[in-house]
């Protein structure tokens, strides 16, 4: 099922020295379900791209379609709150809320009161290994691994069904990285996310279902 489209998707950064095609007339379809590892060198779009996806910014030309509805022309605090979630290398965990907090932040966004947000927060959490003994860590206090999971899980807390990660295993060693692709995976496989993965880890590109190779700014 058809949940993104990008139609000559083009972006480009521009200063008095020159300009950069970021993103070149990018076409492609994303669906429901499946695992995609967008594969390519430093520079080569893949985090602006994964950027134009979540709404951050919007394309200087082409299109991008959410469930057929021009991402241009919606509420993108909405969208990116609610359709369209990211997990990034570094976490971004909030150093000052403790796990538990941070998982509620987003449903409380929605208007969720706490009594159930938090409920779905510690369901969340014991879903992916963690006990009570997590639930007042702060992220100092957490492994990389453990960090990602929670990173992961928190973006899980909304109604979001695509999952955008920029080089999720970038900061992990070899298990937890293995973990990480693993729930990814079963994300998309399992639970019927769409999930792309911007990433250099080939160990991604192996277990996703399809891998797309860009190149200076180009799907290829």
């Amino acid at each position: 099922m058809e949940k993104l489209l990008l139609k000559d998707v083009t972006y480009q950064y521009k200063n008095k020295y020159q300009t950069v095609i970021a993103v070149n007339k990018v076409n492609f379809t994303f669906e429901k379900g499946v695992f995609y590892a967008i594969i390519g060198k430093s520079g080569c779009g893949k985090t602006t791209l994964l950027s134009l996806i979540a709404g951050l910014d919007l394309p200087h030309s082409g299109e991008i379609f959410y469930d057929g509805v021009n991402v241009a022309y919606m509420n993108r605090e909405q969208y990116r709150r609610e359709k369209v979630t990211m997990v990034y290398q570094n976490y971004n965990l909030f150093p000052l809320l403790t796990v538990l907090e941070n998982v509620m932040f987003p449903l409380r966004l929605t208007g969720i009161s706490t009594k159930k947000a938090k409920k779905k927060a510690v369901d969340l959490i014991q879903s992916v290994g963690m006990d009570e003994m997590y639930y007042d860590r702060f992220p100092f206090m957490l492994s990389g691994g453990e960090q990602q999971r929670i990173a992961i899980i928190r973006a899980l807390a909304t109604s979001a069904d695509v999952i955008l990660a920029d080089e999720p295993t970038g900061n992990l060693d070899t298990q937890n990285s293995i973990n990480i692709i693993t729930m990814l995976m079963n994300l998309a496989h399992e639970e019927n996310y769409c999930v792309i993965v911007a990433t250099h880890d080939m160990s991604i590109a192996d277990k996703a279902d399809i891998v797309i190779k860009m190149e200076d700014g180009k799907f290829i």
